[in-house]
């Protein structure tokens, strides 16, 4: 309202109703508005994810096959040259570069132990035949001591071999299905004889069938190599188990003994390469048995751990299992093993033996 010269008023009046109408439209584009920024901003957030995860997911893939041995896989690139792919691109060229270090590691190392192993095969033939023909008895005691020096360098030469292959990842084109419980049970029967010999109670007790997916010649010659250090440094207590069973989806075997042991804080060291314990230094050995079963295990993503028997020394090697038994036409049973080796033993739940 306006007062003008003559005192009369001057109003100028409008409808409220645009200003509310107004009002109310910006109020809905303001909402409208944020709806879609927060809209956007999810979509936005949820690309990027992916795109993340893409990464993530890669850079995993190519270290679980590195970690697992598998070093022929390579990362899948797209060739766009984005971010992905160049990420991609700079894993394979690694992967690369590492497995041709370990393919020549592995290359030297075998073309080096076959070398060596030659020379040495012959020399041990050699001894082996002089001692024969030789007349004198110090001579053929020191003919035989030089062959068993000879036999020792061997057996580290391929236990060296096994330990390099299993931890490369070589040994699984080998995988089979089969029953441990039999391989657990030749083993028993083929130190059976030993273990009369050196007055030792040795005992089996193992499930009936115990099928595993694995390589069949390297768990045997690690269950052998678990035995053989229970007659090695546990005959003190006259007494060695062999177990086997199924647990949690695992397979589980254990050899114990009622010796001396290991000390608890010393089991690392006992399992790695070429270690011997102080104790161990008077039995002939080279330090490569507990080493090889780790190696071992490792291949088959399973683990070996120490634990004390009080007294005594208990070693657990662990497999992962089968989570489902495969068809009878891809597995044979352990009946039809056992009567291909001429063992066929009636069907029940457990197995137990001794000596």
């Amino acid at each position: 309202m306006t007062r003008l010269p003559n005192g009369h008023k001057f109003l100028v009046s409008g409808l409220l109703d645009d200003r509310e109408e107004v009002r109310a439209a910006m109020t809905k584009a303001f909402l409208v508005a944020l709806l879609l920024a927060m809209l956007l901003a999810t979509i936005g957030s949820l690309v990027i994810r992916r795109h993340l995860n893409r990464m993530v997911h890669v850079v995993a893939h190519t270290a679980t096959n590195i970690a697992d041995g598998n070093l022929s896989r390579r990362s899948p690139r797209n060739f766009t040259l984005d971010p992905l792919d160049c990420v991609a691109a700079s894993l394979n060229r690694i992967h690369e570069r590492i497995e041709t270090l370990v393919e020549e590691n592995r290359t030297m190392t075998d073309g080096l132990a076959h070398d060596l192993r030659s020379p040495l095969t012959r020399i041990c033939a050699s001894l082996e035949q002089a001692g024969r023909i030789a007349e004198e008895e110090g001579v053929n005691r020191s003919l035989h001591a030089i062959e068993q020096e000879v036999a020792l360098m061997l057996r580290m030469i391929e236990d060296t071999l096994e330990i390099s292959r299993a931890k490369a990842g070589i040994g699984r084109e080998h995988f089979e299905y089969f029953d441990i419980g039999l391989v657990l049970r030749g083993l028993f029967e083929m130190y059976l004889p030993l273990a009369h010999v050196q007055g030792v109670n040795l005992t089996m007790d193992c499930e009936e069938e115990l099928p595993l997916f694995a390589n069949k010649g390297l768990i045997t010659r690690a269950i052998a190599n678990l035995i053989e250090n229970a007659f090695k440094y546990g005959l003190s207590g006259k007494e060695i188990a062999l177990r086997a069973s199924a647990s949690d989806g695992q397979v589980v075997v254990s050899v114990t003994d009622r010796g001396e042991g290991i000390p608890r804080e010393r089991h690392d060291e006992a399992l790695a390469k070429y270690q011997r314990l102080s104790r161990a230094r008077s039995v002939p050995g080279m330090g490569l048995g507990l080493a090889l079963v780790t190696a071992v295990a490792h291949l088959h993503n399973g683990r070996l751990t120490l634990d004390d028997n009080r007294p005594g020394l208990v070693a657990w090697l662990t497999l992962p299992g089968l989570r489902s038994v495969p068809d009878r036409a891809a597995r044979p049973t352990a009946q039809a093993e056992a009567t291909r080796a001429g063992q066929a033993q009636p069907p029940k739940q457990r197995v137990s033996a001794s000596s």
